[in-house]
């Protein structure tokens, strides 16, 4: 595999398997067996991200201690972000909203809220200080497969705040980034056999799915009318 190959492979599997933001990766390190990710100063919304330990799954926590070698200097991920950007752009060139590595931190949202898991540990384990933001993942219906990661001292979760308003039976709207679902997204496997220094290979069918779903919703339609999660 390519040295381009590794960068991009690598903040894959630490968005797929950590739920990191992207400006977090070079930051996270390993120690005793757990994944310790120090919160961004400046999140994806614009609030300052949460510090966390999380247990990571055997299989996951070796791809992920494999990978942030390459995730060291934050112009890597710019790069990698940029690849995935460019081959949107290229499928769908009218469209403003492409996919990106928050697709798959979306996804991981998804997954926690799936597992069961309470909102506070949802919120801790994906960097959040208050139970807040949960909402803007998906449900159920979005979710992928697989194990979760879980905070590593439970203790820790009670630092999160509540301050939630929705009940967890009727969650918000999820965001375009979480309705592109993980399903929908490159296979570890795939990445593997099929990753080029070029670009991040797309599945160009759920690209045109969430193509579809930014323009309803800008038109105003419902979600549930018939296009696939």
């Amino acid at each position: 595999i390519k040295s381009g190959d590794r960068e991009s492979y690598g903040a894959v599997m630490v968005a797929r398997y950590t739920g990191a933001r992207p400006s977090e990766f070079a930051s996270i390190t390993i120690q005793d067996g757990k994944v310790v990710i120090p919160g961004a100063k400046k999140s994806h919304g614009g609030d300052r991200g949460a510090d966390r330990v999380i247990d990571l799954d055997p299989k996951a926590l070796e791809l992920v201690r494999a990978s942030l070698p390459y995730l060291q200097d934050a112009a890597v991920v710019g790069r990698v972000q940029d690849r995935i950007s460019a081959a949107g752009r290229r499928l769908w060139p009218q469209r403003k909203a492409v996919p990106s590595l928050y697709s798959w931190r979306h996804q991981m949202g998804s997954d926690l809220k799936a597992s069961g898991m309470s909102r506070k540990e949802v919120a801790y384990v994906m960097g959040h200080q208050s139970t807040a933001s949960v909402d803007r993942y998906g449900n159920r219906k979005t979710a992928g497969n697989g194990k979760v990661p879980r905070a590593a001292d439970p203790a820790a979760v009670e630092n999160v705040r509540e301050l939630h308003s929705e009940p967890p039976s009727a969650p918000a709207a999820p965001s375009a980034n979480a309705r592109f679902a993980a399903h929908d997204l490159p296979d570890p496997a795939a990445l593997v056999a099929n990753l080029k220094t070029s670009e991040l290979p797309v599945n160009t069918g759920a690209i045109k799915r969430f193509s579809m779903e930014k323009s309803r919703e800008r038109q105003g339609v419902s979600r549930d009318d018939g296009l696939k999660p």
